[in-house]
């Protein structure tokens, strides 16, 4: 899916890599992160950081018109937002497969998370498999 913008329609994501005890980069599962709606995507980064010294790979995917693929101050028209809306989602899509082929990555247990206005991404992805629950059940403890 494009927009007719070459730099909106190039995906980029940030690799947070899983080490191990030496500083090694190790393999591990990987969960694509997907940014809240703040210009800085300051959350995203914080989670995919966290994510990260919890022992997974993380990969923040920057979404149409943030980060590397932001084009000035343009605004968006009602148009544009639909169809970046449905960027957005084909990109997680292909997030999932991109970081699924590298070889750091346990491809079997890959998730996604997304928080505030990202969450509703992760809707779409159910029909692939792509999502687990992170959610603590009754009686589970965190580390």
């Amino acid at each position: 899916m494009t927009t007719g913008s070459d730099k909106n329609d190039r995906v980029a994501m940030q690799w947070y890599a899983a080490r191990d005890e030496q500083g090694h980069a190790t393999k591990a599962p990987a969960i694509i992160v997907v940014h809240e709606s703040g210009s800085g995507m300051t959350v995203g980064q914080l989670m995919a950081k966290g994510l990260r010294n919890q022992g997974f790979h993380t990969f923040m995917i920057q979404l149409p018109g943030y980060g590397l693929r932001k084009e000035g101050s343009r605004k968006t028209d009602g148009d544009l937002f639909l169809l970046r809306i449905k960027q957005s989602i084909a990109d997680v899509r292909r997030a999932r497969d991109a970081v699924a082929a590298l070889p750091l990555v346990d491809a079997d247990h890959i998730a996604v998370q997304g928080t505030s206005s990202s969450a509703h991404f992760r809707v779409p992805l159910r029909d692939r498999g792509v999502l687990f629950s992170t959610r603590r059940r009754r009686g589970c403890r965190s580390a």
